[in-house]
C-alpha cells in the first residue's frame, strides 16, 4: 500500500486581472498533499489516480482540463506540478492552477456584456449582417398573386433581405455542444430579440477550444426572415375530392375536367376541403382604403395554405440550454 489520503495543504489563492478583451480573467492556485505510508511514492501513480480521498471530502484529484466550481464560477485546471514536500519522502505536494472568466465586464469599452437575462437588451454580443435573395413574390401578408380570373400566377419572384445575427461568447468554460442538434434548424415560437414568432431560424453554430485560455469560443447564428420562415401557397390542383353522398360518405379523388369534359391542364382553385372553389372575384389591393384595380390581385385568405417546415422552440431558453450565456 502507498497513498492513503490526500488533503488540501494550502487554501486557494485567487488572482484577477483585466486582459486585452472586454472581460476579466482569474487564476486560482490550490495546493494538495498526497500522504503515503511508503517512501518515494510515484508521481505518475498519484497523478493518474481517480480515487476518492476522505481529506478532499470524498473527491478526486483534478486532471488537466478538468472543471471545478469555485463559489458558482467554473474554472478549468490548466497546470499541475508534483514535487516532494521538503523534509520528507512520504508526501507529495501537488500544485494545481485553474483559469477562468471573472464576473468583471468592461462596459465603458463597448465590449460584450454578460446578459442578466437570456434576451439581453444591449445586443453587445451580437453582430449583424444582411444579404439579398430571390423568393416567390407575395404581398405583405404573405399571400401570392393571382390574375383577374382568380387563378394563381407562377414564376413571380421578388428580392428580399435576410438578416444574419451571430451571437458570440469568447469565454465559454463548458458549452453543451451535444445539445446544438436540438436547436439547429428550429424557429422561435415566442418573440425573441424583437423578432416576431417564426421569423428567426438557427442556421449555424461553431465552437473552438483555445489551449491558451483553456476556454471555448462559441458562436450561434440566427437568420431573420421578415416574412417568416412559413411557406404560403395557393390551394389549387388538378384533382378534387368528391363525396358519394352516402351516410357515412365515401370520398374519392377525381380528375377535374373542363367544360368540354377534358382533364384540365392548369391548376384549379380549391375551397380548402379538396373541392373546387366557387368562382369569386379576386381580392383587389387597396390604397388609402379605396380599391386599386389597376395594380394587381391577391388571393383571399381562404385560398391560402400555410406550411411550417421547421420545428418551433422557445428561444428564450436556448442560451441557457446550450450553456452559452
Amino acid at each position: 500500500m502507498a497513498f492513503y489520503d490526500v488533503v488540501i495543504l494550502r487554501d486557494d489563492a485567487f488572482e484577477e486581472s483585466k486582459g486585452g478583451n472586454d472581460r476579466g480573467t482569474f487564476t486560482i492556485k490550490r495546493t494538495l498533499l498526497a500522504k503515503s505510508n511508503t517512501p518515494n511514492p510515484s508521481f505518475v501513480e498519484i497523478g493518474n489516480s481517480v480515487a476518492l480521498w476522505p481529506g478532499l471530502g470524498n473527491d478526486s484529484i483534478d486532471q488537466l482540463n478538468g472543471l471545478r466550481d469555485f463559489d458558482g464560477i467554473l474554472a478549468r485546471c490548466s497546470n499541475r506540478r508534483f514535487s516532494f514536500l521538503g523534509g520528507t519522502e512520504n508526501a507529495i505536494k501537488i500544485e494545481l492552477t485553474y483559469e477562468g472568466l471573472s464576473s468583471y465586464v468592461n462596459e465603458d469599452g463597448g465590449g460584450s456584456e454578460q446578459p442578466n437575462e437570456l434576451q439581453s437588451e444591449t445586443w453587445r454580443r451580437i453582430s449583424l449582417s444582411t444579404s439579398q435573395i430571390s423568393v416567390p413574390a407575395t404581398d405583405e401578408e404573405g399571400r401570392p398573386f393571382c390574375n383577374s380570373a382568380g387563378d394563381p400566377v407562377d414564376g413571380l419572384e421578388e428580392e428580399t433581405s435576410l438578416a444574419t445575427l451571430r451571437y458570440t461568447n469568447e469565454f465559454n468554460p463548458d458549452p453543451a455542444l451535444s445539445k446544438i442538434w436540438d436547436w439547429l434548424n428550429t424557429c422561435n415560437s415566442e418573440p425573441y430579440l424583437g423578432a416576431e414568432p417564426y421569423t428567426l431560424r438557427v442556421t449555424g453554430f461553431s465552437a473552438e477550444f483555445d489551449d491558451g485560455t483553456m476556454l471555448w469560443k462559441t458562436s450561434l447564428e440566427l437568420s431573420y426572415n421578415p416574412k417568416t420562415w412559413a411557406i404560403s401557397y395557393y390551394d389549387a390542383g388538378l384533382n378534387e375530392i368528391v363525396s358519394d353522398g352516402a351516410s357515412p360518405p365515401t370520398y374519392t379523388r377525381k380528375v377535374i375536367k373542363d367544360i368540354s369534359g377534358n382533364p384540365v391542364t392548369q391548376p384549379v382553385p380549391l375551397n380548402g376541403q379538396g373541392g373546387q372553389a366557387p368562382i369569386e372575384e379576386p381580392e383587389p389591393v387597396t390604397r388609402d382604403g379605396e380599391p386599386d384595380f389597376g395594380r394587381f390581385f391577391i388571393m383571399s385568405d381562404a385560398a391560402k395554405l400555410t406550411a411550417r417546415p421547421y420545428p418551433e422552440k422557445d428561444f428564450n431558453q436556448m442560451l441557457q440550454d446550450l450553456r452559452m450565456y
